[in-house]
């Protein structure tokens, strides 16, 4: 992913993560030939309160993020990302891809 196509993709994620609700959980899961969760001191899971300072985190997260995961393999990160445990909150997923 680079170019015109991971700057489109961060800045749909910068929307999403913007326009959550208050006394939200979110994650970000970034994917290609591997897959890692974006984590931050004091939230090793991967499972951010939705909050002023978690967005910020975030936000500056998505801003440093670049096509460095090789291929794509879409269904690991996905079933990690069903397996992330966000209370009793619905979860719902959103996949942003440049495919």
């Amino acid at each position: 992913m680079s170019g015109d196509r991971i700057h489109t993709a961060k800045e749909a994620l910068k929307l999403f993560i913007q326009s959550l609700p208050s006394g939200s959980k979110f994650s970000i899961i970034s994917f290609g030939s591997t897959h890692q969760a974006y984590t931050h001191a004091g939230y090793e899971s991967g499972v951010f309160d939705y909050n002023d300072t978690t967005k910020d985190y975030a936000l500056g997260h998505i801003y440093g993020m670049d096509a460095n995961f090789g291929g794509t393999d879409i269904f690991t990160p996905m079933a990690d990302a069903c397996k992330l445990d966000c209370g009793n909150r619905q979860k719902r997923i959103f996949l942003l891809t440049d495919g």
